[in-house]
C-alpha cells in the first residue's frame, strides 16, 4: 500500500514537472536607465516603443483607453484601418491626417467621443461613450489622439 502511494506521488510530481517545462517563456519588459536620475525607460514587448519618454501620464492613459475602445475601428495607430473598419460604411477617418485633425478642436473630439458621430453630423456608426468613459478618460483619449498626427504617415 505504501509503495503504491509513493509510485503515485512520483507520477504526479513527474506530470507537474513536465507541464512546467512546456510553458512558453513570458515576454518581459526591457528596462534601461536614462540620463535623468530616478527615471527608467520601459519598452513594451514587441513594440520597440518607449512610452515613458514619448508620452506624458495623460497621453499614456489615453493610449491605453484608445487601444481598448477605439482601435477596433480606427486601428492601433489611428489610421482608420482597425479590424472592424472593413465592415463599416463609411470607413472610419484616419486620425493621423494632419489637415483633417487640425480642423477639429479638442472640444469637438470630446463631443464626438461622448455623444457619438451623429452629434457632429458624422457617421452614426461611431458610438457614444459618455456612459462608458468618464470625462477625464475622454480628455485623455483626445490628448493621445493629438499625438497621432505628430507621427509620420
Amino acid at each position: 500500500m505504501k509503495t503504491n502511494f509513493v509510485k503515485l506521488l512520483f507520477i504526479v510530481a513527474g506530470i507537474i514537472f513536465l507541464e512546467a517545462c512546456q510553458t512558453e517563456p513570458k515576454q518581459e519588459l526591457s528596462f534601461s536607465t536614462t540620463d535623468t536620475p530616478g527615471r527608467v525607460s520601459v519598452a513594451l514587448p514587441g513594440s520597440g516603443e518607449d512610452i515613458w519618454a514619448k508620452y506624458n501620464y495623460d497621453q499614456r492613459e489615453g493610449k491605453r483607453l484608445f487601444e481598448h475602445y477605439c482601435s477596433v475601428c480606427h486601428g492601433i495607430v489611428g489610421a482608420g484601418d482597425g479590424f472592424n473598419s472593413y465592415n463599416l460604411d463609411p470607413k472610419p477617418k484616419s486620425l493621423r491626417d494632419n489637415v483633417y485633425m487640425s480642423n477639429l478642436s479638442d472640444s469637438n473630439l470630446q463631443q464626438v467621443i461622448s455623444l457619438g458621430g451623429t452629434s457632429m453630423n458624422k457617421s452614426m456608426l461611431m458610438p457614444a461613450y459618455s456612459h462608458t468613459l468618464s470625462g477625464i478618460e475622454i480628455e485623455r483619449i483626445v490628448k493621445y489622439i493629438r499625438t497621432l498626427t505628430n507621427k509620420e504617415n
